[in-house]
C-alpha cells in the first residue's frame, strides 16, 4: 500500500486533512465517511493552523461537550454524521528519504480508541490560563513551545514530534525530550515584554503539568493554585512569584528583574540563592513604607508561605521533576494574581 504512488498522491493532496510536523507529513482517514472523522480529529488535536486562522469554528464549550461525550462513549454527531466509535481509523506519518518516502508512523485503530486517548491528552494539558487564550492547545503549539522562536527554522525536532504524536494517539507516556526541551527553553530565555514573549508561557506550564501527571504519576492538583500543596518546590515557586510582585510594586519598569537574574538559580539550587533573594525582598518591602496596606498584604502572604518551609530541609538541588513543580508553583501564583485583575476589569 505504502509503495503505491497513486495512494500517496491522493492522501497528500488533501490540504485540509494533512499536517506537517517537522519533516513528517501526517495524513489520516477513516474506513467510512472519512471527511467527518478527519475533521473531528482536526478540531480535537491539530486545531487552527495559526492564531489568526478561522478554519477552526468550534468553540471551547462545543469542543468540551464532544470531549466529554468521547470519554463517556456517548453518541455524538459531527458534520451531520453520526460518529461510529468502531469505525476503523488510520494515521500515517511520511518523511522524505532521499528520492523516496519513508514511513515513520503508521497506526490502525478504532476511532473511539483514538479519540479517547486524545481526550485524555487534552485533560492532562488542562491548566488555568489567561482569559484571552483558548483553553485547548493544538499540537503545533505544544511543539512550538520547545523551540527558540528567534531561530530562522522554528520547526521542532522531527523525532520528538513523531514521538509526541504517537504518545497522544496511543495513550503512552510522553517522550522525555518534550519535558527536557521545555525546561531548556525556560532556562535559556528571558521575558521580552516589548514583543510579548515570556519564558514561562501557558503552553509550557501545560506541558509540564501533563508530563508530571502522566509520566511521573504525580497526584497533586496542578490545574490551578493549590493552597493545600506544601511541597517545598511548589511553595518556593510561589514565594518567588510573590518576591517578583513585591519588586515590581517597589521598582516598576526595571530593565532587569529578579526573574531575569535569579529565576533559573532559584529553580535549580534554591538553598544557595534563597538568602540573597530574601534580603532583596526585605529591601523592596521597605520601599513600600508609604503604602501600608500593600506592605501588610505582602508580609501576610510571605509569612504564610515561608511558615510552610523548614529552613533545615531547604533543598540544595532540585531534580528536573521538582524543577517542574517549582515552575508550576510560580505559574499558579502569578495566574491567580492576574485572574483577580481580569475579574476587576470584567466588572
Amino acid at each position: 500500500i505504502f509503495e503505491s504512488f497513486d495512494l500517496q498522491h491522493f492522501l497528500l493532496k488533501d490540504q485540509n486533512h494533512r499536517q506537517l510536523l517537522g519533516d513528517m507529513t501526517v495524513v489520516y482517514w477513516a474506513e467510512e465517511n472519512s471527511g467527518a472523522y478527519q475533521g473531528l480529529l482536526n478540531e480535537m488535536l491539530f486545531g487552527a493552523a495559526d492564531d489568526d486562522d478561522e478554519n477552526s469554528v468550534m468553540t471551547d464549550a462545543a469542543l468540551n461537550a464532544i470531549i466529554q461525550s468521547v470519554k463517556d462513549l456517548q453518541p455524538i454527531k459531527f458534520a451531520d454524521i453520526d460518529i461510529d466509535y468502531d469505525n476503523d481509523f488510520y494515521i500515517l506519518g511520511l518523511s522524505p528519504n532521499a528520492a523516496r518516502l519513508s514511513v515513520r508512523l503508521f497506526l490502525r485503530s478504532k476511532f473511539g480508541a483514538v479519540m479517547k486517548n486524545v481526550a485524555r491528552h487534552i485533560d492532562d494539558l488542562a491548566i488555568v490560563h489567561p482569559s484571552y487564550k483558548k483553553a485547548h492547545i493544538p499540537l503545533w503549539k505544544i511543539l512550538r513551545a520547545t523551540v527558540n522562536l528567534n531561530n530562522k527554522d522554528k520547526a521542532a525536532s522531527p523525532v520528538m514530534s513523531g514521538a509526541v504524536l504517537r504518545s497522544i494517539l496511543t495513550g503512552a507516556n510522553y517522550p522525555a525530550s518534550l519535558f527536557q526541551n521545555v525546561l531548556m527553553r525556560i532556562r535559556a530565555e528571558r521575558d521580552d515584554k516589548d514583543n510579548k514573549r515570556y519564558k514561562i508561557t501557558y503552553e509550557r506550564a501545560a506541558i509540564i503539568k501533563a508530563y508530571l501527571l502522566r509520566n511521573k504519576k504525580r497526584s497533586e492538583n496542578f490545574m490551578a493554585l493549590d493552597e493545600k500543596n506544601n511541597s517545598p518546590a511548589y511553595v518556593l515557586g510561589r514565594v518567588f512569584a510573590v518576591w517578583e510582585h513585591i519588586q515590581d510594586e517597589a521598582n516598576p519598569g526595571l530593565n532587569a528583574t529578579i526573574k531575569d537574574r535569579y529565576f533559573d538559580s532559584m529553580c535549580a539550587t534554591p538553598a544557595k540563592i534563597f538568602p540573597i533573594l530574601q534580603k532583596l525582598s526585605n529591601h523592596h518591602l521597605r520601599k513600600l513604607k508609604d503604602n501600608i496596606g500593600l506592605k501588610t498584604k505582602f508580609n501576610k502572604k510571605l509569612t504564610d508561605l515561608l511558615g510552610r518551609l523548614n529552613p533545615e530541609d531547604m533543598p540544595g538541588v532540585l531534580s528536573p521533576e521538582e524543577q517542574g513543580v517549582f515552575i508550576l508553583g510560580y505559574y499558579h501564583e502569578v495566574r491567580a494574581r492576574y485572574a483577580k485583575k481580569e475579574d476587576k476589569n470584567n466588572e
